[in-house]
């Protein structure tokens, strides 16, 4: 007995006219979505931190408060509303929660503890780095005994929580519907200039560090790109937020935390942290330029030619590939070093 050839679905026709503002082929253009998120997020982040005064929460008093209570109050408020929004984004989209770069069954698994390695080594040569070239003195021990446990787990649930919110407000769902709009990279972009201008509210913070903070939104969105998750960023973030703060007590967005592990101070001549910031981020940009060239011709070369081109060369390029990745991540290192070192003498100077 024959059967009927199945005839494929056509694809929606585009709307028209004046609803075509609104709408695509697949539904509601991305900048209205964004704009429901936003009215969305703003009621229920006013409504978190009016929950947390009512309850007695501590809330900071000033941008520049840097204490693991108030810090931890702010972030979970923030995250809890950036959570409720985009579910609600999910349901009114109907699509699934995890498509947004934080799937809850990933939660603090291997690429988040990938991502904290990565934090706590960065941090580390950057201040070996400094301290090297007599920039930095780590001083003595300022916490023992239990006290050192307390603030330790403080700062590192503080900086989970920091991390958790800026990881998945910025490069999430607003990153994710950003990028189905313009495109991923130009999506980035704008999301990594927006947050680095937002940290200009930070007591402490100048515009020299907006373009470091631009910088490692570029890598965070990078690594969302390459693992298809946030997970390893948020571990990222959050490891190298706890080894700036508490373990070597370096001014984080200029500000220096109490309750920290070592006395330690920046000290040497701001000319030449600032000349060495500069040849580190010319360094970077040439380095970044190369590494997305050679990501380009590599990818062309395999799928032009398949195994054929592995044989013929593709795993050179791939070794000069990691080789340039690599350059570039440890001159993103001196450079937010050096970066770290300047904010905390403007800091200083307006002390």
């Amino acid at each position: 007995m024959a059967t009927e050839p199945v005839t494929p679905t056509p694809p929606a026709a585009p709307p028209t006219g004046w609803t075509s503002i609104f709408l695509r082929s697949d539904g509601l253009r991305s900048g209205w979505r964004l704009l429901i998120f936003a009215f969305l997020f703003f009621p229920l982040v006013t409504l978190a931190f009016l929950g947390a005064k009512l309850l007695g929460a501590p809330l900071p008093k000033s941008s520049s408060e840097l204490t693991p209570a108030t810090v931890l109050t702010q972030e979970i408020c923030s995250l809890v509303a950036t959570i409720g929004a985009a579910i609600a984004m999910s349901r009114i989209e109907r699509r699934p929660f995890d498509s947004y770069g934080l799937p809850i069954r990933s939660a603090f698994g291997r690429q988040f503890w990938r991502g904290a390695v990565w934090g706590i080594a960065m941090m580390t040569v950057v201040i070996l780095a400094i301290a090297g070239a007599g920039g930095f003195s780590f001083g003595g021990i300022a916490l023992h005994g239990e006290k050192l446990i307390g603030q330790m787990l403080a700062w590192a649930l503080t900086f989970c929580a920091v991390a958790l919110w800026e990881e998945f407000f910025f490069r999430g769902y607003v990153l994710a519907t950003l990028a189905d709009g313009i495109g991923f990279w130009p999506a980035a972009s704008v999301i990594s200039a927006l947050f680095g201008a937002i940290h200009l509210t930070n007591g402490g913070e100048a515009w020299v560090g907006v373009l470091g903070i631009f910088l490692i939104s570029m890598l965070f969105c990078l690594t969302l790109r390459r693992t298809g998750s946030l997970w390893f960023a948020v571990g990222l973030h959050a490891a190298w937020d706890f080894a700036e703060t508490f373990i070597f007590s370096a001014p984080d967005s200029g500000t220096v935390a109490p309750g920290t592990l070592l006395r330690s101070t920046f000290h040497g001549p701001a000319w030449l942290t600032f000349l060495v910031m500069g040849l580190a981020t010319g360094g970077f940009a040439l380095c970044t330029y190369n590494l997305f060239e050679l990501f380009r011709a590599n990818f062309n070369l395999i799928t032009t030619y398949g195994l054929m081109g592995i044989v013929d060369g593709g795993l050179l390029q791939l070794l000069e590939l990691a080789v340039w990745g690599y350059l570039a991540l440890a001159l993103y290192v001196i450079f937010k070093g050096c970066l770290d070192g300047l904010l905390h003498r403007i800091h200083a100077a307006r002390e």
